[in-house]
């Protein structure tokens, strides 16, 4: 039974330290900010209590506003180089862009230019050209046939020697 009532005496305790701590924090901020004890608080004993508190540093204190302004500051840094690495990227990129563009600009403008003398050939030396590009053609379709002929003949010689020498 001792051991059940130092258990339940413990849980006691802990619970009005957990309540008391908020309220003495509390009560010790108030007192700051009215100057009322700055004797006591900057005293030994009174800094400890400072600190185990967690109450050190003055809120409001300028080397604690100077500290958050530089750390800010310096994320600022930070977010405008990206900031430019991002701008400059996509400048060179834009810049790549306008290069591609006044080259098809200029592929644009010769093609038309060809086009252009293509529409001022006569008609009767097209045609020339066509007949002219028909002849080779037939030529070449006869060359082909005797190619594929002669690759035949060739195929059926050589299988016939293999299967003669007993090969194939």
């Amino acid at each position: 039974m001792p051991e059940i009532g130092l258990e339940i005496l413990a849980s006691i305790c802990a619970a009005l330290l957990g309540a008391l701590l908020p309220i003495a924090k509390q009560l010790v901020r108030d007192l700051r900010k009215r100057h009322t004890a700055e004797e006591f608080f900057s005293s030994r004993f009174g800094g400890a209590i400072l600190a185990a508190l967690g109450l050190g540093v003055v809120a409001d204190s300028p080397k604690l506003m100077f500290t958050e302004l530089t750390e800010t500051s310096q994320r600022l840094d930070r977010i405008v180089t990206r900031i430019q690495d991002y701008t400059t990227m996509r400048e060179s990129a834009v810049a790549e862009l306008e290069t591609k563009l006044e080259n098809l600009s200029a592929q644009e403008g010769r093609l038309r230019q060809a086009i252009e003398q293509l529409q001022n050939v006569p008609l009767p030396a097209a045609e020339h050209f066509a007949q002219l590009i028909k002849k080779e053609e037939k030529g070449s379709a006869l060359r082909d046939y005797a190619l594929f002929v002669a690759g035949v003949i060739v195929s059926a010689v050589v299988s016939i020697v293999l299967k003669h020498y007993g090969i194939g």
